[in-house]
């Protein structure tokens, strides 16, 4: 599934978590329209 929306200092690798909403493009389908975007902390990410 595609995430959409506005993400602002995504880094390549991060590990988010989104809420949002499920949204129906006219185009490409249906995609999640992130509203809130969280990094995790590195200490929870799986190593």
């Amino acid at each position: 599934m595609t995430v959409t929306g506005s993400f602002g200092d995504i880094q390549i690798g991060g590990d988010y978590t989104f809420a949002g909403r499920i949204t129906t493009h006219a185009r490409y389908g249906e995609q999640f329209l992130a509203e809130i975007i969280n990094a995790k902390p590195l200490l929870q990410r799986r190593v």
